[in-house]
């Protein structure tokens, strides 16, 4: 392919989760969390998904899409244990059958975020039986599903919801505790590996991966002892290597998130690459992890989204260029922008799309790009002012209304070249 075009039979499209769309998702822990006043507001009916989805599809198949990435919400699915409800099953089905009448290729995730009150309850993901309740749930919804859906994404960005939840404690659980981070860090494993030859075993040919959160990390460059060093020793110690040293050796999360791609050697099909935004990490002792990840840099960083994170995109082709030495083929999953300047998303589209057509020149296997996200959503802790969508929500009528970067997006869908 030349620099701007991609190849026939990549996958494009957008991305949504469950809890962020479906609305009225009331027996899962992120349901509780809201109730208690720990996000800005509750998600309610959010964008009425679950009885709009059709709408949405055609709306996605209008813009020249031809694949979608939804999630399963378990809490629907087994809201009691051991109890199915088959009509939620069955509501699936639908979603799946309404996509391919579209011709839009279903990419399934089976957890994204949320848990079963249920399970939450009885410990969430380090309960001692948590794999066998995930496999249940998992294994009955590959039932039903697995033949109609080729592409599998076990687990949504797991890192996320450890760090989140175990470590800063401010989602669910909402706790503080470096053994049960660990505790769920051996589970997503034990789960995905699990789940890897369960779908395999209900459908040879799918393709089972794992949504990972890519962030491309950077040294803090104020920090001890290096604030005194001449130019000379702070330009080797701000150099490439030293760059590698630090953010994969000092560093907890960078070597962490790799480590689950190396401990699910032979059960992974594809890398799936949720990419939004990098971060600068510095040595600090009092860190458990040996590594202190800041979000800014002063005199560094560059354009932010309305969330404060920055928008670079050169990130996406630095880490997609590290990943070619898994020797597997890579979607990206989810990578957006929140503004309320849309003009500022085409240029980021163009820009992220650029970053992808270049890893794929230097030998990158880049199989398909979904936008974070369809339509905007529910953010979780930020509630629903930060918008993502390639189509604006009025959540007080539920209307719909493509943006520009919506109908920017679909001409390179429909060509597969970046204008």
């Amino acid at each position: 392919m030349d620099g701007n075009t991609f190849p026939k039979g990549f996958l494009w499209g957008a991305a949504t989760s469950s809890h962020q769309v479906e609305g009225d998702n009331d027996a899962n822990d992120w349901a509780d969390w809201e109730t208690a006043g720990r996000a800005k507001e509750r998600s309610g009916m959010a964008c009425d998904h679950w009885r709009r989805f059709r709408e949405d599809f055609d709306l996605a198949r209008s813009l020249g899409h031809n694949a979608h990435r939804f999630s399963i919400e378990w809490s629907r699915i087994e809201p009691q244990e051991g109890q199915f409800n088959e009509a939620a099953l069955l509501h699936y089905c639908e979603v799946v059958d309404a996509l391919r009448e579209r011709n839009l290729e279903p990419v399934v995730t089976l957890h994204h975020f949320t848990l079963p009150r249920w399970v939450a309850r009885e410990g969430g993901w380090i309960s001692s039986r948590f794999v066998q309740y995930f496999l249940r749930y998992a294994d009955r919804v590959a039932e039903y599903l697995s033949d109609k859906v080729r592409y599998w994404v076990t687990v949504n960005e797991p890192m996320v919801a450890l760090y989140q939840g175990y470590i800063q404690g401010i989602w669910p659980p909402g706790e503080k505790s470096f053994g049960k981070a660990l505790e769920m860090f051996r589970n997503v494993v034990r789960v995905h590996t699990e789940l890897y030859h369960m779908l395999h075993n209900r459908r040879r040919n799918c393709w089972v991966g794992m949504a990972k959160h890519v962030r491309a990390f950077f040294p803090y460059r104020s920090f001890w002892p290096f604030d005194h060093l001449s130019a000379g020793l702070r330009q080797f110690f701000f150099s490439d290597l030293m760059t590698h040293i630090l953010t994969t050796g000092v560093a907890f999360f960078p070597g962490l998130e790799n480590s689950f791609l190396r401990r699910a050697k032979g059960t992974t099909d594809f890398i799936g690459v949720n990419y939004y935004t990098r971060e600068f990490v510095k040595f600090a002792l009092t860190f458990p992890f040996g590594g202190e990840k800041e979000k800014s840099f002063s005199g560094e960083t560059g354009e932010r989204n309305s969330l404060g994170w920055e928008i670079y995109p050169e990130g996406l082709y630095r880490a997609l260029v590290d990943l070619r030495k898994f020797s597997l083929p890579i979607i990206i999953l989810e990578n957006g922008l929140c503004t309320l300047e849309d003009p500022r998303r085409i240029v980021f589209i163009q820009s992220h799309l650029g970053a992808v057509a270049r890893a794929m020149k230097a030998g990158a296997d880049i199989r398909g790009y979904f936008y974070w996200s369809l339509v905007d959503n529910f953010e979780w802790l930020d509630g629903f002012e930060p918008r993502f969508g390639l189509v604006e929500m009025d959540y007080k009528t539920q209307a719909r209304r493509p943006r520009p970067s919506a109908e920017y997006y679909a001409g390179i869908c429909r060509t597969g070249k970046i204008t």
